[in-house]
C-alpha cells in the first residue's frame, strides 16, 4: 500500500485527517459524475449501464430542481450541500470518514515497523469500513472481526451509542449468543410465520448460531 508511508510521515491531527476524508468523499461524487458525463457525451453508451452508483448521485441532485432554476445555480447548491453539515451527517459519510480518520491516526501514532504486514491488514480494513458504514447505522446488531469492533468502539466514533446498534465479535461471542436467544424467546407468531414463509427449508430455530457446525 503506497499511501502507508505518507500516513506515517504525516504531521496531521485527527481533525485534519477527518476534514480531508470529507473533502475526498465529496470529490468522489463529482469525479465519477464528470467521468460518466464525458463517457456518455463521447458516445460510450455503456456508461449508462456500468457507471458506478456514485456517479448518479450528483445527476440525481441536479435533476431535483425545478425547471426555472438555472444550471449554474443548481451546481452551486450541490457544491454547498457537499460542504454542509447535512452531508457530513449522512450516516454512511459520518461513519466511513471517521473510521478512516481514526485508522490513519492510529497508524501514524503506532508507527508499524513491518509495513508490508501492516498494509495487508489495512487493505482488508477498508472493505470492512465500507460494509459497516453501509449497514451498521440501520441494523439492530452487527457481527464483525475484533479489530474492526475495536475501531468502531473508539470514542471518536462510538458506533453503538450514536446509532443504537450492538457490536459483536469473537471476543463477546457469548453475549451475541445470549442476544440471539432473547430474540428467539420473544419471537412473535407473526414473525415466526414470516420466517417460515421466507425460509421454508430452514430449521425450527432461526437464531441457532451453532447450525451447520
Amino acid at each position: 500500500m503506497r499511501i502507508l508511508p505518507g500516513w506515517l510521515a504525516s504531521k496531521a491531527t485527527y481533525e485534519q485527517f477527518l476534514a480531508f476524508e470529507y473533502k475526498d468523499a465529496a470529490n468522489v461524487y463529482w469525479k465519477t459524475f464528470v467521468e460518466y458525463v464525458q463517457r456518455v457525451g463521447s458516445g460510450d453508451l455503456l456508461g449508462l449501464l456500468d457507471a458506478p452508483i456514485s456517479s448518479m448521485v450528483v445527476e440525481s441532485m441536479l435533476s431535483s430542481f425545478g425547471a426555472d432554476v438555472e444550471h449554474e445555480e443548481r451546481i452551486r447548491a450541490v457544491l454547498d450541500f457537499f460542504g454542509s453539515d447535512h452531508f457530513r451527517g449522512v450516516p454512511y459519510e459520518w461513519l466511513s470518514t471517521r473510521a478512516c480518520a481514526v485508522l490513519k491516526d492510529r497508524v501514524r501514532r503506532g508507527q508499524p515497523t513491518n509495513l508490508k504486514k501492516a498494509a495487508e491488514k489495512i487493505s482488508h480494513t477498508f472493505q470492512d469500513i465500507e460494509h459497516v458504514a453501509t449497514y451498521g447505522p440501520y441494523c439492530d446488531a452487527i457481527f464483525i472481526d475484533k479489530a474492526m469492533a475495536d475501531l468502531v468502539r473508539d470514542s471518536r466514533i462510538g458506533l453503538e451509542k450514536r446509532y443504537d446498534v450492538k457490536v459483536f465479535c469473537e471476543e463477546n461471542w457469548s453475549d451475541f449468543d445470549a442476544w440471539l436467544n432473547t430474540l428467539d424467546a420473544n419471537l412473535s407468531p407473526e414473525h415466526a410465520a414470516g420466517l417460515a414463509a421466507a425460509y421454508p427449508t430452514s430449521i425450527a430455530n432461526p437464531f441457532d448460531v451453532t447450525r451447520g457446525a
